[in-house]
């Protein structure tokens, strides 16, 4: 067992852990490398959506190891908050799940588009459909999971920080330009089996080694066995707005529907990737309760990390960093492909699709621009990001709610219109208003307001804008 890290972890494996860890990263780019080669991505439609043929196992692959990038972020929670982790983080969650599955997926997928901002474009107009992908754009680049990438191999490989982001960011670049979503479908597949082998195994051994909730309920602080724990119901009822916002607006989540081979695989893909979180949470929420229990005086930030491998056998431990590595990537591939395709295809100049040489390079210059940002991510810098994502929601939130209910045609302006409103309203909420209160309700009830005041005054458009894909 280990006792501690005195240098990079890699010096303190096994043999066995080394060619495992080593073993996984082949997996993953051997089957990239096998498939891209069978498969030419010089068709958009492919290239994007997989020519909307995204079969049901590959639906769940993608989803559940797409949505899990901040594993370090839930598992810091439980090893600080204890339960808290699983309500906040998980049922909330589920339940948003739900409602999208069985609300939204046949709507959306009713359209005839392959994006956010195309699916705005139909109920309000092209220039609503720019701006949108502006914003998009900001909520999608990767700040943070390049960081996180780059920390997790910071600690397994001694490498300096820069190093470290710089090496994941263009071994992610790399396959995701070669083979677009195709590419980032099968890693994310192999990821997900990554990812639930390495936390199954620590909750398991950890639950074997200790003992279960016995032991849990007299080795941890009473608050984290409490569902608000130390924070209040008032902190957790926040978190339902967060995981509302969070799904309705991430693009990611519309891409994989609109790649999805029909309705039944989009629906029961995510009621199946539902019951995949569910098991996940419950082995991250385990995992920051017994290290938490085992190393109370242990950093919230690494312990995440420092516990399994002080638990696992030789051999596990390199599944286990691998599973780590590929739940940061899964996540961080889907968004740079996002974020180069706002550029390439919903910002692009002309009704024509642009080269498909434009989409891979936007794909590199987006990791280069997220990687820049990425080397100056200070607090200060941190707090900027978290508050213009938290304007992103406020504005956006009833808006593509419009597009996706709405029969009805709106003006091209008034979503412009409604951003303004609603983005002065949240700033001078957090500049005056009392913090009990978050500004993304103030923000999103202004945008329902003047959305709502424009639907009444406008009258009905027969002929909606064409998808520049037929």
């Amino acid at each position: 067992m280990l006792s501690n890290f005195s240098g990079p972890i890699i010096s303190s494996l096994g043999t066995l852990d080394v060619l495992v860890f080593v073993a996984t990263l082949l997996l993953t780019f051997t089957i990239v490398a096998w498939r891209s080669h069978r498969k030419s991505n010089s068709d958009f439609l492919d290239f994007m959506v997989m020519g909307r043929s995204l079969s049901l196992p590959l639906f769940v692959g993608t989803l559940v190891s797409t949505w899990y990038g901040a594993i370090h972020r839930v598992t810091q929670i439980s090893f600080e908050h204890g339960i808290f982790n699983f309500i906040s983080q998980g049922l909330f969650w589920y339940f948003c799940y739900i409602c999208f599955a069985f609300f939204v997926v046949s709507k959306v997928r009713a359209q005839s588009v392959i994006s956010i901002p195309e699916l705005i474009a139909q109920k309000f107009g092209s220039k609503s459909a720019s701006l949108s992908a502006v914003l998009i754009f900001i909520k999608v680049l990767p700040i943070g999971y390049i960081v996180a990438l780059g920390a997790a191999l910071n600690m397994i490989f001694g490498w300096s920080m820069p190093t470290a982001m710089a090496a994941g960011t263009t071994m992610v670049v790399i396959y995701s330009f070669k083979g677009g979503l195709r590419s980032v479908v099968l890693t994310d597949f192999v990821q997900f089996l990554l990812m639930f082998a390495a936390v199954i195994s620590v909750a398991m051994l950890s639950i074997s080694k200790f003992g279960g909730w016995e032991f849990l309920s007299t080795a941890l602080p009473a608050t984290h066995l409490r569902p608000e724990s130390n924070l209040g119901l008032g902190n957790l009822i926040v978190w339902l707005f967060i995981a509302i916002s969070t799904t309705f607006l991430n693009p990611t989540f519309y891409q994989r529907c609109w790649a999805a081979k029909d309705d039944f695989t989009a629906k029961w893909g995510i009621v199946i990737a539902t019951l995949c979180w569910f098991i996940f949470d419950v082995c991250t929420t385990s995992i920051g309760l017994y290290a938490r229990a085992t190393m109370p005086q242990a950093s919230a930030f690494t312990a995440w990390i420092v516990y399994p491998l002080q638990i696992l056998p030789e051999g596990m431990r390199g599944l286990f960093l691998g599973g780590v590595l590929a739940t940061i990537i899964s996540t961080l591939d889907s968004f740079l492909l996002m974020a180069g395709s706002l550029w390439s295809y919903d910002l692009w100049r002309g009704k024509s699709l642009a080269p498909m040489w434009v989409h891979r390079l936007m794909i590199a210059i987006m990791g280069v621009v997220a990687y820049l940002l990425a080397s100056i991510y200070e607090g200060s810098f941190e707090a900027l990001w978290r508050l213009v994502k938290g304007f992103f929601a406020g504005c956006m939130i009833v808006p593509l709610f419009t597009a996706i209910f709405l029969k009805q045609r709106l003006p091209d302006n008034l979503l412009a219109t409604s951003i303004v409103f609603s983005a002065t309203a949240m700033l001078a909420w957090k500049t005056y208003g009392p913090e009990s209160i978050d500004s993304f309700y103030v923000g999103a009830i202004v945008s329902m307001l003047v959305i709502a005041t424009g639907a009444i005054r406008v009258k009905v458009y027969k002929h909606p804008p064409i998808s520049k894909l037929t």
